[in-house]
């Protein structure tokens, strides 16, 4: 089954994230998704750590911005979130799977927005 959940990531990624369309969209507003990112990131950060953003940090941009409707919930942003992370070695005793970096949210706000498209 982790074959095929691979897969099926690469799939998306090839059809519905690494497109033309997509590209120019990401370049046009990076200003804004980085401002995005930023300040609604960092709330679990230690003083001097580098900034990352928390599952109910991206939770909140969705319910805040009106993403969040009938087709796209809790569920969809949790499981954006999950498989746009990198692959992790240790995930029990880390806790950096528990975090985005500003490239994984550019890939889970796109899971996201077209989920709920």
């Amino acid at each position: 089954m982790p074959n095929l959940r691979n897969k099926l990531q690469k799939y998306w990624r090839q059809v519905y994230y690494f497109t033309e369309e997509n590209d120019c969209i990401i370049k046009i507003y990076f200003k804004v998704f980085y401002t995005l990112y930023n300040d609604h990131s960092g709330e679990e950060c230690l003083p001097g750590e580098q900034n990352f953003m928390c599952r109910n940090e991206l939770k909140r941009i969705c319910t805040n911005g009106g993403i969040t409707n009938e087709t796209c919930g809790d569920r969809e942003q949790d499981l954006a979130f999950s498989i746009s992370k990198e692959t992790q070695i240790d995930t029990i005793t880390t806790t950096i799977s528990l975090r985005l970096k500003f490239i994984e949210f550019l890939e889970a706000f796109a899971r996201i927005a077209e989920k709920s498209a």
